[in-house]
C-alpha cells in the first residue's frame, strides 16, 4: 500500500495533466493493485467460502471490511446491496444465498440474506436494530427500546437500563469501536456509558473501577469504600496534618463536601465514596 500511495501522490502532485484524467490514472491504478493483490488477501474478519461482488466499485472481495481496510475505492463497501456472490471452490457467480448452485457446497454455519453476512457465528437478525447480532449458544437476545440495543433475555430484569436512548454512534470509550455495530458483547455501566465486556473485564483485572468517561464508579464499591474506611481510620496521620480539611468532589453523587485530609484517601460526606477529587 505505500508504493501505491507513492505513486498516487506522483499523479496527484502532476501539474501536466487534467483532473479527469488524475482520477483515471488513480482509479486504473486501484485496479491493478487490487488484481495483483486479490489473490493473497486473508481475511481474518470470517470464515465463509464465497467472494463478494462490491456494489461500489465491481470488485470482487471477500468481505467489506477487506474492502475498506486495503482502501479499494472511494466509497464504504455497502453490504446490504450487494447483490452478487462467488464460490470460492468452483468460481460459480450467482445470486446471493447460503449454498453454491452449481457445486453446492455450503458457504457459513450462519447466513443472513437481509445483512448479507456469512459467518461461523450463531446470528439471529434484529428488525429493530437492522442488523444482525452474534448470539451466545442457546440464550436468546431481546431488544431494549430505550437503550436501542440487543441484550441477553435471561438479564432482562437485572439489565440496568440508560435513561435516555443511546445514540448508534457511540463507540466504546476504550478500543474506540463502534458499540452499537459491533460484534463484540457490550456491558452498560451503571452510570449509562457503554463499553465492550471485554474491555470492561480487561479495565477490572488492571483494577481500573472508573467509567472512562465520566469517572463515576462501574460497578458496586460500597465494600471497597468500607475496607478503605477502616483502613484509614486505623492509620493515624502525623500531627501537622491530622486536623486538615481539604474540600473534595465526588465522581459517585456528584457533590462537593469538606472531609479529613489523609493519606488513604479522600472519603465523601454524603455517599462515604473514596472516588473523590481534591479541589
Amino acid at each position: 500500500m505505500e508504493e501505491l500511495n507513492k505513486q498516487i501522490k506522483l499523479i496527484f502532485f502532476d501539474k501536466n495533466i487534467s483532473p479527469e484524467e488524475k482520477n483515471k490514472k488513480i482509479q486504473e491504478l486501484y485496479s491493478n493493485n487490487f488484481k495483483k493483490t486479490n489473490e493473497i488477501i486473508n481475511c481474518e474478519h470470517y470464515e465463509r467460502k464465497c467472494d463478494l461482488l462490491s456494489p461500489c466499485c465491481n470488485k470482487w472481495i471477500r468481505c467489506r471490511f477487506c474492502h475498506n481496510e486495503n482502501n479499494l475505492c472511494e466509497s464504504k463497501f455497502d453490504r446490504f446491496n450487494v447483490s452478487k456472490i462467488r464460490c470460492i471452490e468452483c468460481k460459480e457467480e450467482q445470486e446471493v444465498s447460503n449454498k453454491c448452485k452449481k457445486c453446492e457446497i455450503k458457504f457459513a454455519e450462519s447466513f443472513c440474506g437481509i445483512c448479507k453476512v456469512w459467518t461461523k457465528d450463531k446470528i439471529s437478525h434484529c428488525d429493530k436494530c437492522g442488523i444482525c447480532r452474534v448470539e451466545e449458544e442457546d440464550k436468546e437476545l431481546y431488544h431494549c427500546d430505550i437503550c436501542d440495543k440487543c441484550w441477553l433475555k435471561e438479564e432482562e430484569e437485572d439489565h440496568i437500563c440508560a435513561k435516555k436512548m443511546l445514540s448508534r454512534d457511540d463507540k466504546c470509550p476504550i478500543c474506540l469501536e463502534s458499540s452499537f455495530h459491533s460484534k463484540k458483547k457490550t456491558y452498560l455501566m451503571i452510570c449509562g456509558h457503554q463499553i465492550h465486556f471485554k474491555c470492561f473485564e480487561e479495565n477490572l483485572e488492571k483494577k481500573i473501577y472508573q467509567c472512562p468517561i465520566c469517572k463515576k464508579s462501574a460497578i458496586d464499591m460500597t465494600d471497597t469504600w468500607q475496607r478503605i474506611k477502616i483502613e484509614k481510620n486505623n492509620t493515624p496521620m502525623p500531627d501537622e496534618y491530622k486536623d486538615m480539611k481539604v474540600k473534595v468532589a465526588c465522581f459517585d453523587c456528584l457533590k462537593k463536601s469538606e472531609t479529613e485530609f489523609h493519606i488513604v484517601g479522600l472519603e465523601c460526606k454524603h455517599c462515604s465514596s473514596f472516588n473523590t477529587q481534591k479541589l
